[in-house]
């Protein structure tokens, strides 16, 4: 093993929405040092009928977007497809008996549901039950996996929704905010960010993102414009030896035009039902680019998780949790005290310093033994342990399994594949087309809505992103609270922004 302190670039990529069985469960065989899928999985509906888990076709459109619709992926969804149908699920639970144990059962009625929202209804039990084939559907994932580390413990933060998740990753806690939450914007707790700020070695750190970061839903990165760039920034960065200390990228939310040389761009964050192949070829170009400089590779070390499972099916129930405690800022009415994890989610760590092969756990006799899972605020304690940054920011994060025990070499001889390949996308033009005008999916929407309460660029000399929403956006409202989009173009916002406020990118 080698000690943390040998590296000295952290790069997260944090995409959205799956399972870790949803992606990696057939990774390898089934085994005790591998909790994946062996086929006996299954949920029943309430007729009693038994769904088997069985693998997408693959291949094409319809078999890399699955599940499709997108599945339930509040609060109260998750607590019914933990807990199952029943009176536990009908009564959407907010504090649990500690002898309710978490059965994984309620995955297809949460999706299939007519009393929840009617138009689930006609939502087919197969698009929840499947699964991916790793090496066919998204083999730069797998490569790496194989090639490196997997998780196969490593749980969402809280059983809540997008925001409240990566919340978790950046401050340790969610704030008491359950689901997204605009209308709270912009968060106070302190985050990981202003640690590195204060910490005595200065240790830098950079947001690249594609179009609208959700990490501005931080007051403290409010104005901190010049620490965001666009992702081709990282690449370059990247082939230079010149990321800083810890790099967070954010994927590409939204469908979008670039308008020269003329392209449309699809959303690469893997949220369902968005075409897995896309967040795949981001994998790739992630690692494509910091394996193009050998050198400053050999001290690097790639994280690429999942914020939470987005409805996705998975086996393995999660469990309670140290709460994060008070912070600055929290919601006074929280609905319950973030004292259990979310789903399981894909977690895949490469460096040179990781023996192929590696599946990582918290400890040799994980579960038995009772070890702390890791969750996202293991990656805020592995930061605190490498550049001294003092003071956990949460008991949580005090409480999480550092990522040090993934380093199992002495030395960074494990370089890996100069070049990964992601999937080949096989999309039309057509299919391009209408995903500019698809509905939004409540991260979307919620997102863009936090993003018009951002200042301008001119008010107070702050540069932030802005949408002029009369260019590029309809304010329709659409059922359940989508809204329709009309090109998601951000055409060069970042560029005039910056340009405006006398800055670069």
């Amino acid at each position: 093993m080698t000690s943390v302190h040998n590296i000295e670039h952290f790069v997260v990529l944090m995409l959205e929405n799956r399972s870790f069985d949803n992606l990696l469960g057939s990774l390898y065989p089934k085994s005790k040092n591998f909790n994946g899928v062996d086929g006996s999985e299954s949920n029943k509906d309430r007729s009693g009928k038994v769904w088997p888990l069985t693998v997408t076709k693959g291949g094409d459109i319809a078999g890399l977007s699955v599940p499709n619709p997108d599945p339930g992926e509040l609060w109260t969804d998750m607590n019914e497809q933990i807990f199952g149908f029943g009176p536990l699920g009908e009564a959407k639970p907010t504090k649990l008996p500690e002898a309710v144990a978490a059965n994984m059962s309620g995955f297809v009625d949460s999706y299939t549901d007519p009393n929840g929202k009617p138009s689930r209804a006609s939502y087919d039990p197969r698009q929840i039950m499947s699964r991916y084939d790793p090496d066919r559907d998204v083999p730069a994932l797998a490569a790496l996996a194989r090639q490196f580390a997997v998780c196969d413990s490593w749980f969402a933060s809280a059983p809540c929704q997008t925001w409240p998740n990566r919340l978790f990753l950046h401050t340790g806690t969610a704030g008491g905010y359950e689901n997204n939450t605009p209308d709270a914007l912009f968060f106070k707790m302190p985050t990981v960010f202003g640690t590195f700020d204060k910490a005595p070695s200065q240790p830098s750190w950079s947001i690249y993102h594609h179009d609208i970061p959700q990490t501005l839903t931080l007051q403290e990165l409010v104005e901190k414009a010049d620490k965001f760039h666009l992702f081709d920034t990282f690449v370059r960065q990247a082939k230079e030896g010149s990321l800083p200390n810890y790099s967070f990228i954010e994927p590409r939310y939204y469908s979008d035009i670039k308008f020269w040389p003329p392209s449309i761009n699809l959303p690469n964050d893997m949220h369902p039902p968005h075409v897995v192949c896309f967040g795949d070829g981001l994998v790739a170009s992630v690692y494509n680019a910091l394996r193009s400089n050998e050198e400053a590779w050999k001290k690097t070390m790639l994280i690429i998780v999942f914020d939470e499972h987005g409805g996705c099916y998975d086996h393995a129930p999660p469990q309670s949790a140290v709460p994060p405690g008070p912070v600055k800022g929290d919601n006074p009415n929280p609905v319950f005290g973030f004292d259990r994890y979310g789903v399981r989610v894909p977690a895949v760590i490469a460096s040179p310093y990781i023996q192929p092969g590696t599946i990582l756990r918290p400890s040799d006799n994980y579960p038995e033994d009772g070890t702390t899972p890791f969750d996202h605020a293991s990656v805020i304690n592995t930061l605190r342990l490498r550049f001294d940054l003092g003071k956990p920011l949460t008991a949580r994060v005090q409480a999480a399994p550092t990522l040090e025990r993934v380093l199992n070499l002495a030395d960074p001889v494990n370089l890996g594949p100069i070049e990964i390949k992601a999937s080949e996308c096989k999309v039309g033009l057509l299919y391009k087309i209408r995903s500019l005008f698809e509905l939004w999916n409540d991260f979307q929407a919620s997102l863009h809505d936090a993003a018009r309460k951002l200042p301008k660029a001119d008010d107070h000399g702050r540069a932030q992103v802005y949408i002029d929403r009369h260019e590029t956006q309809s304010d329709t409202t659409q059922p359940d609270g989508a809204t329709s989009d009309f090109g998601a173009i951000w055409r060069h916002a970042w560029d005039q922004i910056l340009k405006a406020a006398g800055l670069k990118r």
